[in-house]
């Protein structure tokens, strides 16, 4: 094929455009990158180097005459055999007096690498105040731009006015045109780079813009206020890249990873999830966790086990009871190549959860996990977390990790469980939310076959002249990890000095995993040297049921941990309580939580060598036979097992199969996961806004589902009543949107006569709906929308004199109305009011859509906002608080809670607000006052302000404090879960 004919694209006027000349740009750097490298140097190359040019060109000069240029470029390029040969004809022919080499010099730059990025240019800049890292745009093409950090100081994640970047001094025009803000001391133009998002340890965050000439000559340079603040590394890339990239196709079952299929696994069986980041190929007190809690979960159903990285033995997973009901989903089972890290294994949780049916409990383990799960409601009512990573034990004392604290907060309150092992644990975990979570007991599960070894043990060991006093060799055994502060060392130098003692010892231990956080190289080495200097019997690939086997013949069983580490820890050691029950002599320390569990007068406790040798008297010391019975009753998997069972439903609220079908299901989602929770089965089917690619898809959900549930009236309402040829029943539920300009022609194409009824979430949308799609008014009914009153707890306040705190929750559109809330805090300073304003949501400037042409002058709007901030000098009492989960916290430091919209449908905030035992401030948006009291409805600022002040001036006589549990009281009754569940039920479940 010639190239003429291979690149005639480049020369179709209609391929051009401004929105992939971006994409030229970056085509032109990653062909200049390969010829530098020598990677190509073909005429086919320099031929598209050429064509990419010349496109670029007349994109940017917007002149017909390129395309005739081009035509006649692509017959030359034909004829012509060298780059130089190209160069001559572009100057002979004077192609808008246009020097190509010159041009080609001007793109030679290393700061853009391949995949459109730059990569490890700015890496590792370490920011001291008042010190600057500069840069420039001045090679880059034009196009849109995102900037990308990441780095690990949470102080400027937490608060988003710690990280600037700065553009230098712009003209105010271009500022605004860019969504930047003008610095109040040295005027320059800057965007803010603090808030984000967290995955794992790590902090992601980034600002988009346009760049152009306008912003090309300034000079860009960061500043940070917390001093040593270090970026681990700064990605821009071209988004016009990420555009053409994303038009890729994506499997069905994987909602973004190409290289993954869960076709293998059979959702449809699913009944628990189970998931941890926990390594499955070591054997240690976590993994022993993950294996008994699996063992809990296929006691009663088919449970889905997501494994981190593909398995290399089988010693943890052997040990899993009811293995017939377990599904191991491991990255090879489903094409995935690599290690599930904690932000894929959520994401497969979630896609596994969208559709597995039956799923209705989902166990996890860890913070990160728990907290990134609890972000949403798509697992409301059915999560149960296990939490011991927000402690450590250093130096003697027990240590917080205040980050996973503040995360603890959410999970303990969206999780319909909290998995404790002691009461400890739950002692502290109350102490440190100051939530009210349920609890299950999940104190270390024994399997109950190894109590049956219990009685046993004595004979055998009497009968087994190996083990005889007559021989008079004093078998230790020990299994567990081994790593520092786990009291390894000490049974190392206690065997010694037995030994120097004149005492004959031989020491077996079982441990696959040797470990250290530091130095691991020198601490495998002094383990080993150990080994040989004691000849112990080491054994590196037993099970937990072989490591049992061995410990179950030995004299003493070592579970001894340090005193330091005993008294802080929280937790009770699973080592120690299995070799309890199997009958052994354990040797541990004297803690609360093992005097707890083994009694004052447990005759093997040591503190030192001392006891250590006195204990060993006791060889032939036998424990009651009731004690093993003892622990049998609180460790059996068992009873564990049946305890945590009676925690949840067991009979269905319905078995008619339902299909929920949306873009969107943030409003839903809730709702979707308390049928689940009842055993209802249910799937989601996952549109975009305007359609679906999978026909084939949507037909086979059609096929399942005994009914269809739309959420929103879009493109999915119509396919559902289009294609209903088995007239099951297909509910719709409106909101706002379906009735606004751009989705209306949705609502249009409803064929009324294949669905069973719209639901509508506001009496005001629904009267409007029915006058523009002529509904008929009997298949339509009002709903209101939800609110999770179980997340929200009524604070009764101490009401500060003279002072008020007014909350504002989220700020965009425009519509929000800061404006009216800036205003209000104004007026209720001046008249002596101690008033602040905490606004919590995401600035406008940061979000990429607001950027857009049809956006960008909404800007101004917000621009002026916070210049009347600025003329009011309000600047100290307005705190722009970034967006987060945990919206609960905030709202317990906020007395008024402001409704200073437009319009809404309904308004989560303040219904979320009088949960918490906020005032609510409503403005006379349409149907407020009926959603609403009266009361809590103003017209006006001012009168906003006559009611804040009454509430803030006057006492209780008023009636204001007295008024905070009927207005809670008011928002349950109307639209409490359990009311607008069982509305929801009676028509979707016919219940």
């Amino acid at each position: 094929m010639s190239i003429f004919n291979k690149y005639k694209f480049y020369s179709d006027a209609t391929n051009i455009n401004e929105e992939n000349s971006q994409y030229l740009s970056y085509r032109i750097f990653r062909l200049m990158s390969k010829m530098k490298g020598g990677e190509i140097n073909s005429k086919d190359a320099i031929s598209k180097l050429l064509m990419l040019y010349l496109r670029n060109e007349k994109i940017k000069k917007g002149s017909e005459k390129y395309e005739i240029i081009v035509n006649k470029a692509l017959k030359l390029i034909e004829e012509t055999n060298s780059i130089d040969s190209l160069i001559s004809i572009i100057e002979d022919k004077n192609i808008d007096n246009i020097k190509f080499m010159k041009y080609i010099e001007n793109l030679d730059k290393t700061k853009i690498v391949e995949n459109g990025k730059v990569n490890e240019v700015w890496v590792n800049i370490n920011f001291i105040e008042n010190v600057s890292n500069n840069f420039l745009l001045d090679s880059f093409a034009d196009g849109k731009y995102r900037f990308l950090i990441t780095h690990k100081e949470s102080r400027v994640f937490s608060n988003r006015k710690t990280l600037m970047l700065f553009f230098g001094k712009l003209p105010e025009k271009v500022r605004k045109d860019k969504g930047l803000v003008l610095a109040d001391i040295n005027k320059q133009a800057f965007c803010y780079m603090g808030g984000g998002i967290q995955k794992g340890d790590i902090y992601y965050q980034d600002f988009y813009i346009e760049i152009d000439e306008t912003i090309k000559k300034s000079e860009l340079f960061f500043y940070s206020t917390v001093e040593g603040f270090k970026i681990d590394s700064l990605v821009i890339e071209n988004c016009a890249l990420e555009r053409v990239e994303y038009n890729q196709p994506i499997e069905k079952s994987t909602r973004g990873w190409p290289d993954i299929n869960l076709d293998k696994i059979n959702t449809d069986a699913i009944e628990f999830l189970l998931y941890a980041d926990i390594n499955a190929n070591v054997v240690d007190g976590s993994s022993v966790w993950f294996s008994s809690m699996a063992s809990i979960l296929a006691s009663k159903g088919k449970t889905a086990i997501i494994i981190k990285e593909n398995l290399r033995h089988t010693q943890v997973i052997s040990n899993i009871e009811n293995s017939h009901n377990v599904e191991l989903i491991t990255p090879e089972k489903i094409g995935f190549d690599g290690v599930f890290d904690i932000e894929k294994g959520v994401e497969l949780l979630r896609r596994i959860d969208d559709i597995s049916p039956n799923v209705r409990v989902v166990v996890v383990r860890g913070c990160e996990v728990a907290y990134s799960l609890s972000e949403t409601r798509q697992f409301y009512n059915r999560l149960a977390s296990y939490i011991t990573d927000f402690y450590t034990v250093n130096n003697n004392k027990l240590v917080l990790n205040e980050e996973k604290v503040e995360k603890l907060k959410l999970i303990s309150l969206r999780s319909v469980y909290m998995l404790a092992q002691t009461q400890l644990i739950k002692n502290k975990i109350n102490e440190l939310t100051d939530n009210r979570p349920n609890y299950i007991d999940i104190p270390p599960p024994i399997n109950d076959k190894f109590f049956e070894r219990a009685d046993s043990v004595t004979n055998k060991i009497e009968a087994d002249n190996s083990f005889s006093i007559k021989n008079n060799v004093l078998k230790i055994g020990y299994a567990g990890k081994i790593t520092p502060g786990w009291g390894v060392f000490e049974l190392f130098e206690f065997v010694e000095k037995l030994r120097n003692d004149g005492v004959d010892v031989e020491l077996y231990m079982a441990a696959n995993k040797i470990s250290s956080s530091t130095n691991l190289k020198e601490f495998r080495q002094d383990i080993q040297n150990w080994f040989k200097k004691l000849d112990v019997k080491y054994y590196n690939n037993f099970n937990r049921e072989q490591s049992l086997e061995m410990l179950s013949k030995m004299d003493f069983i070592w579970c001894f941990r340090p005193a330091d580490f005993e008294n802080s820890t929280l937790e009770l050691s699973t080592k120690l309580v299995e070799s309890v029950a199997i009958g052994g002599k354990c040797l541990c320390y004297p803690s609360a939580i093992n005097i707890e569990s083994l009694g004052e007068d447990y005759p093997f406790f040591i503190k030192d060598y001392d006891d250590f040798k006195n204990v060993l008297n006791k060889r032939e010391l036998q424990l009651d036979a009731k004690f093993p019975e003892k622990i049998w009753q609180n460790h059996s998997l068992k009873n564990i097992s049946e305890n945590f069972h009676s925690h949840f439903s067991s009979e269905p609220l319905s078995k008619s199969k339902v299909l929920f079908a949306s873009h969107d299901f943030k409003f839903v989602d809730a709702y979707i996961s308390y049928l689940k929770s009842n055993q209802v089965p249910v799937k989601k089917e996952i549109w975009e806004w305007g359609g679906h690619k999978d026909e084939k898809q949507l037909v086979e959900g059609y096929k399942w589902a005994d009914k269809i549930f739309c959420e929103w009236g879009l493109a999915n309402a119509v396919w559902y009543s289009k294609n209903n040829q088995d007239n099951k029943p297909v509910y719709i539920r409106m909101h706002a949107q379906e009735i606004r300009e751009r989705a209306q022609k949705f609502g249009r194409q409803i064929n009324t006569n294949n669905i069973e009824e719209i639901i509508f979430v506001s009496e005001n949308i629904r009267e409007q709906a029915i006058n523009l799609f002529g509904y008929q008014k009997k298949q339509t009914k009002f709903i209101p929308n939800f609110v999770m009153d179980d997340e929200f707890y009524f604070s009764k306040r101490k009401k500060s004199n003279n002072s008020v705190v007014l909350g504002l929750l989220g700020f965009v559109p425009q519509t929000k109305r800061l404006d009216r809330a800036v205003l209000l805090l104004d007026a209720l300073r001046k008249s002596g009011i101690d008033a602040k304003l905490s606004v919590k949501g995401h600035r406008p400037e940061d979000l990429e859509f607001m950027h857009a042409p049809s956006r960008v002058k909404e800007l101004d709007y917000y621009y002026d906002t916070y210049k009347m901030i600025d003329n009011f000098q309000l600047n100290d009492y307005v705190d722009f608080e970034g967006w987060g989960a945990n919206v609960r916290d905030w709202y317990e430091k906020v007395d008024v809670i402001l409704s200073p919209s437009e319009n809404e449908s309904f308004h989560y905030a303040v219904a979320d607000g009088v949960l918490s035992g906020c005032l609510p401030v409503v403005w006379n948006w349409q149907e407020a006052d009926e959603i609403y009291p009266d009361q809590w409805v103003v017209k006006s600022v001012s009168e906003a302000h006559e009611n804040i002040y009454q509430f803030v001036t006057l006492n209780d006589a008023n009636g204001f404090s007295s008024s905070f549990e009927y207005n809670r009281s008011f928002v349950i009754e109307h639209y409490g879960r359990k009311t607008v569940f069982n509305d929801l039920s009676k028509d979707v479940l016919d219940k």
